[in-house]
């Protein structure tokens, strides 16, 4: 898999319009992050060639239990346990890369 500089100032703005107060977070049901990302990098490892591409970036928690993210769709078992605040959940993905 290419080795990529990662360029995501929509994810960075989205972060902190939804994690910017907290109050109005606890309120709501839905709560988490949508952006766009890019990617630039050479083609392959050595590769003179290179590209660029785009990707969602999404991380929604829906009532602090069941979470839709980048390893998947999932519940969490054990939420903010602790004092370490601890969490356990379980998510069932797909890994879109071609090669292993």
């Amino acid at each position: 898999m290419p080795k990529f500089r990662m360029i995501s100032l929509a994810s960075l703005t989205a972060a902190v319009a939804a994690y910017g107060s907290p109050p109005l977070a606890q309120n709501k049901p839905l709560t988490g992050v949508l952006g766009i990302g890019a990617a630039y990098g050479p083609e392959f490892s050595g590769s003179d060639e290179s590209s660029a591409s785009a990707f969602p970036i999404i991380s929604l928690t829906w009532k602090d239990r069941y979470f839709l993210n980048e390893k998947g769709l999932g519940v969490y078992a054990l939420r903010n346990y602790g004092r370490g605040e601890a969490s356990l959940g379980f998510a069932i993905g797909y890994d879109f890369n071609e090669r292993a």
